[in-house]
């Protein structure tokens, strides 16, 4: 696999682990903008299928859902720190 590849066409590429992995801080804010990545990702999918492809704007709106889930998680999990 080509990795390099990967990343180019990603909607959020990659962004490497701290450099110091016990800081839980920095972790879950690297999470959080990955998460804000995929919501947008996401957003712009969906509202570019709505019309067009019913089917797939309803995936797209699952996948947004479970993502808004996924950061309010973090961010409690956050603000509990």
């Amino acid at each position: 696999m080509q990795f390099d590849k990967l990343i180019q066409n990603s909607a959020c590429g990659y962004k490497a682990p701290p450099s110091d992995p016990s800081n839980i801080k920095q972790v879950i804010q690297d999470v959080l903008d990955a998460e804000a990545c995929a919501i947008g990702a996401y957003s712009k999918l969906s509202e570019k299928y709505r019309m067009t492809d019913v089917v797939t704007h309803e995936i797209f709106e699952e996948l947004l859902e479970d993502e808004v889930s996924d950061e309010e998680q973090w961010e409690n999990l956050g603000s509990n720190l």
